[in-house]
């Protein structure tokens, strides 16, 4: 079926919507799908995650990157004088729904970082499950946050 909608605060509030119900907010020509699995409206890339690439500055000391909800970023040219490292997750859209948060970094043959932390989107640090990374030089970290529980994984 498809359903016309004023705002997206009408369509969330649609009582009992089907799986591949059609959601068409008017005002933004912009149209939703309801997935009855993820119990969601999803647009055609809601289902996609996005690469995101940001790169350090060569002459700074301080890198404070913002990723986003649903993107996997790649934090580039993390270089020998950086010493803090501070990854910001991105305030989501809604609260409604869990979003997870996807990066990846490779450390310097000289590192320089000693001060390093992950902020949910509050601010506040995340928690890791298992003990706080300690940053080794030469390896690439992948690190997957959901619900404010962070994991970190080191290349061999």
């Amino acid at each position: 079926m498809i359903i016309n909608f004023n705002t997206y605060n009408d369509m969330q509030a649609w009582p009992n919507p089907e799986n591949d119900d059609i959601g068409i907010i008017n005002s933004i020509a912009k149209s939703y799908t309801y997935d009855s699995v993820f119990g969601k409206w999803l647009t055609p890339n809601d289902d996609k995650v996005l690469f995101v690439t940001q790169n350090c500055a060569d002459d700074v000391t301080s890198f404070s990157p913002s990723i986003e909800p649903n993107c996997y970023t790649t934090l580039g040219n993390i270089h020998s004088l950086i010493t803090s490292l501070v990854i910001n997750c991105v305030t989501p859209t809604d609260t409604k729904y869990a979003y997870s948060y996807k990066c990846k970094f490779t450390t310097p043959v000289t590192l320089g970082i000693t001060a390093f932390s992950v902020l949910d989107d509050i601010g506040a640090t995340v928690t890791w499950m298992g003990s706080a990374p300690s940053l080794k030089a030469s390896k690439t970290y992948y690190i997957s946050i959901l619900n404010k529980l962070a994991i970190i994984a080191e290349s061999v």
